[in-house]
């Protein structure tokens, strides 16, 4: 995936996007969510407004592991595969 010389340079900006995104996104939108719940729930707006962020994480987190599966899969799969000795052309 990326090579050995650049992997903290790789770790370090995929650290700080996930922080920028986690950081700045993530409570703007749990605050527009209970903006928006607010009407139905009133003060219970909040509570609901995590709830479906918690909702929202599972499911997302759940797709993540399928996605690594089946990668995972196709890697065992690739890496079985006999490898030619002399280069066919």
């Amino acid at each position: 995936m990326v090579p050995a010389h650049q992997r903290s340079t790789a770790a370090a900006t995929l650290n700080l996007f996930m922080t920028l995104l986690g950081l700045g996104i993530g409570p703007m939108a749990i605050g527009s969510l209970s903006d928006w719940f607010l009407p139905l729930y009133g003060q219970e707006g909040l509570r609901y407004a995590l709830a479906s962020a918690m909702c929202l994480m599972v499911s997302r987190s759940s797709c993540t592991a399928w996605r690594c599966r089946l990668t995972a899969r196709g890697w065992r799969r690739w890496r079985l595969r006999p490898t030619p000795l002399v280069s066919e052309k």
